[in-house]
């Protein structure tokens, strides 16, 4: 598996001087300054099933010094942050003096079958990207393999993809990447007419079971658009073990601990 040992590699030097000036403005300000990394998308290895994540794309409204001030958090607190993005929304150089960061600090970059497993607690990051670029995504595996960074990839409209891209997927699996559910049609759950049962059966279930079938093991169900109710949490985590919603406006709104 290649993410299990990453490799440090230098900075240049004006890298060494932005990062360390960064990571300063964080420690002087950590205890006033307002951050946009709140509680919701942190985790602590306890029996949390529901799970929430801040987008990362390119239009985020927020500094990229909060991210460094997030890596000093799980850090300080052995958490697990939880980002996500979109291809092509998603700038992955941007990240990439930051994947660098994280691993000088001794985080781990974790998919999210492994954090099914509660056993080990530390520091973590769980970086996700949503949808159906999967020819994108696969132009990604150099550059992740590099920065030792395994992402997991939550796959929607699982009938459209073609022979070639289902073995692109397989390809990023062999690689060390997860991938995982996101609705065969990726449709809004909280507003799904036929009611949770029948969401669960039409867009769940059948992904479930064609992802098994194309040797790919589901641990978490992304919502599409981190839309969801606590009816519809119900089945889903009766069949996995996690769920990962997205985006303030969904993140325990109905329910601030977590677990349905």
């Amino acid at each position: 598996m290649p993410f299990l040992t990453p490799q440090k590699t230098d900075y240049t030097s004006d890298m060494r001087v932005a990062v360390a000036a960064l990571a300063a403005v964080a420690a002087a300000g950590c205890a006033t300054k307002k951050t946009w990394f709140t509680d919701g998308f942190f985790s602590s290895w306890d029996d949390r099933r529901v799970l929430c994540s801040m987008g990362a794309d390119r239009t985020h409204s927020w500094p990229l010094a909060d991210l460094y001030d997030a890596v000093d958090r799980v850090v300080a607190n052995r958490e697990v942050m939880h980002t996500y993005g979109h291809a092509p929304g998603l700038d992955l150089a941007e990240y990439l003096p930051v994947f660098q960061y994280a691993h000088d600090r001794g985080v781990d970059f974790v998919t999210y079958t492994e954090l099914a497993d509660r056993s080990h607690p530390r520091a973590a990051w769980a970086f996700s990207i949503d949808d159906t670029e999967v020819d994108t995504w696969v132009t990604w595996k150099d550059t992740l393999r590099t920065a030792q960074v395994p992402f997991t990839f939550f796959v929607s409209n699982w009938d459209s993809y073609t022979d070639a891209q289902l073995g692109e997927l397989a390809d990023l699996a062999a690689d060390g990447h997860d991938i995982e559910a996101h609705g065969m049609n990726h449709l809004d759950a909280s507003t799904y007419a036929a009611g949770p049962t029948a969401y669960f059966d039409d867009e769940v279930a059948p992904e479930l079971a064609k992802l098994g079938a194309a040797g790919f093991s589901v641990s978490t169900f992304a919502y599409p658009f981190g839309a969801h109710t606590v009816e519809t949490n119900a089945p889903i985590l009766d069949a996995v073990p996690l769920i990962r919603l997205a985006t303030s406006r969904w993140c325990y709104a109905d329910d601030p601990a977590g677990r349905m």
